[in-house]
């Protein structure tokens, strides 16, 4: 399990590590045009913000896997142990059902946008910006059950 969550994290963070290159570089060359060659890119706001939301939802699923995410640890732990891990197992139930519901809505919304409309000054479907919910609630679901089923079994080895 934890070599699969290894494996998601390594893919996410060099498809985010990728995604920030091509923002740098975008941002860099369309304020070099704008001001520098008085050319303006119309895209070159464009693509670093679609870039930006899917670094978002693919960086979510590595604070998953790494237990990164806000919480109210305070409360939690001054809990019994077990207790404590019930709690624990029982959030992430929710965050479980949350995602899917999450990536179930963000895929009917990619399909209800389709290929008929495109972004804004990109020749690009908006079905394709729309899938950064889904993709990353696929990753998001994938830790959030590695986390779950590791959990389960530190309960029961308890």
């Amino acid at each position: 399990m934890e070599k699969l969550s290894a494996f998601l994290d390594k893919i996410t963070l060099t498809t985010a590590s990728i995604l920030l290159v091509l923002i740098a570089v975008i941002v860099n060359w369309g304020v070099f045009c704008r001001y520098v060659l008085f050319a303006p890119l119309p895209w070159s706001e464009q693509i670093p913000k679609y870039a930006m939301i899917y670094m978002g939802f693919l960086g979510a699923s590595v604070g998953i896997s790494k237990n990164r995410h806000i919480g109210f640890d305070i409360l939690v732990a001054r809990l019994p142990s077990m207790i404590r891990k019930l709690i624990i197992i029982a959030g992430r139930i929710l965050i479980l059902f949350f995602l899917v519901m999450m990536t179930i809505y963000g895929v009917s919304f990619a399909l209800a946008v389709g290929f008929s409309s495109n972004a804004p000054m990109l020749p690009i479907p908006m079905f394709y910006l729309f899938l950064a919910v889904p993709i990353g609630g696929v990753f998001m679901i994938l830790q959030a059950m590695i986390r779950l089923v590791l959990d389960v079994i530190s309960l029961i080895n308890a």
